[in-house]
C-alpha cells in the first residue's frame, strides 16, 4: 500500500525540526548512504537479497559492521518519528533524513520518491564489507 502524502507530510516536518534541533545533518546524510550503498547488482535473488535502501541497517549484525559505527544514533533520533508515522517505511524515513539533511544545509533539494518495503529481519542484511571503501580500487568496489 502506497503511503499517504500526509504521512511523509509529518514525517518531513519531525526530520526537519529533529535536524535544526540537534544539529545532526552529518549522521543522516550517513545513515541514509550506509543504507543504500549496500546495494550489490551482483547478487542475484528475490528482494531484499541484494541490499541498498531497505531499512536493513537497523538490525544486527548490519548496525555492528565497523563501517557503521555511531550509526546506531542516527537509528536512535528517528526512532520518535517511525513510531509517530507507522506507515512510512524505515527505509523511507533514513532516506528523508538524508536528502532534508542536505537540503538545510543548503544543498540542492533532492526529489524523492517514496514508498520503499522495509526489510523484515536481520536474515536480509547485507554482509560486512559491502559498502566500497573511500579510496577508489581498494576493496573491488568502484
Amino acid at each position: 500500500m502506497p503511503v499517504s502524502k500526509e504521512a511523509l507530510s509529518s514525517a518531513k516536518e519531525m526530520i526537519d525540526a529533529l535536524i535544526l534541533e540537534k544539529n545532526c545533518g552529518p549522521i543522516m546524510v550517513r545513515v541514509g548512504w550506509h543504507d543504500s550503498g549496500t546495494f550489490d547488482k551482483n547478487v542475484s535473488g528475490a528482494w531484499p537479497s541484494a541490499g541498498g535502501a531497505v531499512g536493513s541497517i537497523r538490525f544486527d549484525p548490519e548496525i555492528t559492521h565497523g563501517a557503521n559505527a555511531g550509526l546506531i544514533n542516527a537509528i536512535k533520533l528517528l526512532e520518535p518519528i517511525k513510531e509517530a508515522n507507522p506507515d512510512v517505511s524505515y527505509a523511507d524515513i533514513f532516506q528523508m533524513a538524508s536528502a532534508r539533511s542536505i537540503e538545510l544545509a543548503g544543498g540542492p533539494r533532492i526529489d524523492m520518491k517514496y514508498g520503499r518495503i522495509d526489510s523484515n529481519g536481520p536474515e536480509n542484511c547485507s554482509k560486512e564489507g559491502n559498502l566500497p571503501d573511500a579510496e577508489p580500487g581498494s576493496n573491488g568496489m568502484y
